[in-house]
């Protein structure tokens, strides 16, 4: 994939956010509360956001209008830009997004706490997968 280079800085730049917000997640009291516990859900919303605009970002330059999260996720599969595990596990780091931002039925913060490993693992693969499309960093 071709990219410009004020568009890579632009990749450069969501993708470090997404890194610096999972750093500030990785280092976290064992039961965080208040203040702390509300610093580490927006951590995770902002790494996850992030990489929601990242692959808003790839459709747009392989060719297509961005549309929502789920789709842009679905034309990255079918493109072969990711795998399509790939694509429903980061899915599920936005449903976990959602329900932060929402608080849909309240927030488990110990269910949310326990998904951190996993959010964090998905998010660096998916960053690996788009250094390796738009060039690195």
């Amino acid at each position: 994939m071709e990219i410009e280079p004020k568009r890579l800085a632009r990749y450069r730049q969501k993708t470090g956010r997404v890194l610096s917000a999972l750093e500030e997640v990785s280092d976290r009291p064992s039961r965080p509360q208040g203040l702390v516990l509300k610093g580490i859900y927006y951590d995770l919303v902002t790494a996850i956001e992030c990489a929601m605009e990242i692959a808003a970002m790839l459709v747009r330059d392989s060719g297509e209008v961005p549309v929502g999260d789920r789709e842009n996720i679905g034309v990255l599969a079918q493109r072969g830009l990711l795998t399509r595990e790939l694509g429903d596990r980061l899915l599920r780091c936005n449903a976990l997004r959602d329900v932060l931002v929402h608080r849909y039925n309240g927030i488990d913060g110990q269910r949310v706490m326990e998904s951190i490993p996993e959010v964090d693992s998905i998010l660096r693969e998916y960053i690996e997968v788009v250094e390796g499309l738009v060039g690195g960093s």
